[in-house]
């Protein structure tokens, strides 16, 4: 239906939980990105979702979106960018799909622009990198700030940051990326920034048991621990 309204001259916006949306990637695919139409997804329940158990986990998208022509895949960490990015979605007038999680968000001001297509410098460039997205800013800033290590947040996993990922590889620098999701941009930056050595910690491709969100990030090694840990090991590469 909203490929149709905006075929017909509208500018839909579908509010659909992340969990949802895998039954309609054909739909998605077919009558939206084909087409190049302007629909923007807002998309809920992105990520870890605690409480509404196994059926309900945000976890698939970024892996499966990444697949699409012509989709740009938004990835807000604080309300101020879900606001700008939605607004930029609309504007831009493509498939879109902008990704917010359960609950709220932080609501802190924003440190620079969005601007389409860049990823943020939170922490300054070093030789080891911690690259991730939305609600584990504030857990890798805290781990960044501790270890000396760079940190990015990478406001968009679609497209990504083809100038940052060039200084990236004329740097050599080596990326950790941390994702609250099964693999996706891990492997994606493992291709665009070769031979830059990237390594990834995300969600397994199995059921996540019901928990409290700080719970299963603890069951899957998404912790201030297990970070630390790789980035120790990281640093003492040859």
């Amino acid at each position: 239906m909203a490929a149709g309204l905006a075929r017909g001259g509208l500018r839909p916006v579908v509010a659909l939980y992340s969990s949802f949306l895998q039954r309609g990637y054909d739909s998605l695919l077919h009558d939206v990105c084909l087409q190049k139409l302007p629909v923007v997804i807002a998309l809920d329940r992105a990520g870890l979702v605690g409480a509404d158990g196994e059926t309900h986990q945000g976890i698939f998208d970024p892996a499966y979106l990444s697949t699409m022509p012509y989709l740009s895949v938004y990835a807000p960490s604080t309300q101020q960018e879900l606001i700008d990015m939605l607004e930029m979605a609309v504007s831009r007038e493509e498939p879109a799909v902008v990704r917010y999680p359960r609950g709220s968000m932080s609501d802190a001001p924003l440190r620079s622009p969005v601007l389409f297509g860049k990823w943020e410098i939170v922490e300054p460039l070093q030789k080891t990198v911690i690259v991730t997205f939305g609600t584990l800013i504030p857990l890798a800033r805290r781990i960044a700030k501790k270890s000396g290590a760079g940190l990015v947040n990478a406001r968009f996993l679609q497209p990504m940051d083809e100038e940052l990922i060039e200084q990236f590889k004329s740097n050599g620098t080596r990326l950790l990326v941390v994702e609250e999701n099964t693999v996706s941009l891990g492997e994606k930056l493992a291709l665009a920034a070769n031979p830059c050595r990237v390594r990834s910690i995300a969600l397994p491709t199995k059921p996540i048991p019901h928990a409290s969100v700080e719970r299963q990030r603890e069951q899957n090694g998404i912790t201030e621990e297990r970070i630390t840990q790789l980035l120790n090991e990281m640093a003492e590469e040859v």
